[in-house]
């Protein structure tokens, strides 16, 4: 079972309770949700998520011309952090007021180059998620956010801008800490497609870039058992032990 859905004006947005783990546990509803960016939430929406959900922090993974130019709708009760994971530099983005533009740049820019190249287009997405497990930089920011959600009081809502790559990642990391299969981490990664209403094939070659696809989840595994032995292991060695594994997962799952 994936993560469900919740019915505001965002389409990605998802509670991942009731996900089901290998040893037949499930995860807490109410805790942690997954989303896209929040910019067109209303603050009634908000309130809806305060309330109902108890939702506390939100986690912004954006870059800083991404949230300059989309700001998260915040209410008053709820703690915003921008946990950027990437640097700014990685994309020749600056903070000051030139960074949109550099963005919309480096985005047009690649909208040209891939217009008409499928493999390229896959290959490049791949590289993309192989940097996500590589670069010490981001492993760092995703381990200090874990440290931080448990630590945690309510629950905690994550983003990037469409839920998909940033925060499915961190996604991955959660399900992989809390003893979720393979197979259902990466059916709550497609499911990001179901939500956005993607039918395949799609018309034009860069749309890809904006989808779910298991062979950008695979590069990052393979990026990841190319390095470690195990995705346990790879915990372990970034500071997350077994003792606090146990912790995360007692706060996390309800044992049956």
């Amino acid at each position: 079972m994936h993560s469900t859905k919740i019915k505001l004006n965002i389409k990605n947005i998802r509670d991942l309770g009731g996900i089901k783990t290998k040893d037949g546990n499930f995860i807490k509803e109410h805790l942690l949700i997954r989303s896209e960016k929040l910019s067109s939430l209303s603050k009634e929406e908000m309130y809806f998520l305060y309330e109902k959900y108890n939702l506390r922090k939100i986690y912004d993974f954006r870059n800083s011309a991404e949230f300059n130019e989309d700001k998260d709708t915040i209410i008053e009760g709820i703690e915003y952090i921008n946990h950027q994971i990437q640097k700014d530099d990685n994309y020749a983005f600056s903070k000051d007021e030139e960074s949109i533009k550099r963005q919309k740049e480096y985005f047009d820019n690649l909208k040209k180059k891939y217009k008409n190249d499928y493999d390229g287009l896959i290959k490049h997405m791949r590289s993309f998620y192989k940097e996500l497990a590589n670069d010490p930089y981001v492993t760092r920011r995703y381990i200090s956010f874990i440290k931080d959600l448990y630590a945690s009081k309510g629950a905690c809502l994550y983003h990037c801008s469409l839920g998909k790559d940033r925060a499915g990642i961190a996604t991955v990391m959660i399900l992989e800490l809390l003893g979720v299969s393979r197979k259902t981490i990466y059916e709550d990664y497609l499911y990001t497609n179901d939500c956005f209403d993607i039918s395949f094939p799609l018309d034009n070659v860069i749309e890809y870039m904006d989808v779910a696809m298991k062979e950008y989840l695979d590069a990052y595994y393979e990026e990841i058992e190319k390095n470690y032995h195990s995705y346990h292991e790879f915990l372990n060695k970034n500071g997350l032990d077994d003792k606090f594994i146990d912790h995360f997962r007692t706060k996390y799952l309800t044992f049956l």
